[in-house]
């Protein structure tokens, strides 16, 4: 092989290499722009999950305390129908005592 054959191949293996280099640097740019862009959604998608994790939790502390609530409500109606409900059998008693105290006895005549 002569000078210039081995200057010629020389020449277009550095040209060879130059190439696949500059192909290696754009592909390895994508690939980072690629990865930085995956990093910024895996934050965002971190970052909608705690608000979701959170709102959840509002939620199940929202209902419990529907719940918690309608259970004193009904509580309170039932002491307040029971109450009423007393109230009104002693009402009578006294109705019924005062008419036993107070009335006329009834003669029986035989």
């Amino acid at each position: 092989m002569s000078n210039y054959a081995y200057e010629k191949l020389v020449e277009r293996f550095v040209n060879v290499y130059h190439e696949r280099r500059q192909m290696v640097k754009k592909s390895h740019v994508a690939t980072r722009g690629a990865l930085e862009n995956i990093d910024r959604e895996n934050a965002v998608a971190e970052s909608l999950q705690k608000d979701l994790d959170r709102e959840k939790k509002v939620g199940e502390d929202f209902i419990d305390s529907e719940l918690m609530l309608t259970w004193i409500t009904f509580h309170r109606f039932s002491l307040f129908s029971c109450v009423c409900l007393l109230v009104k059998q002693v009402l009578l008693f006294v109705l019924l005592l005062w008419v036993f105290v107070f009335s006329d006895p009834v003669v029986v005549r035989s």
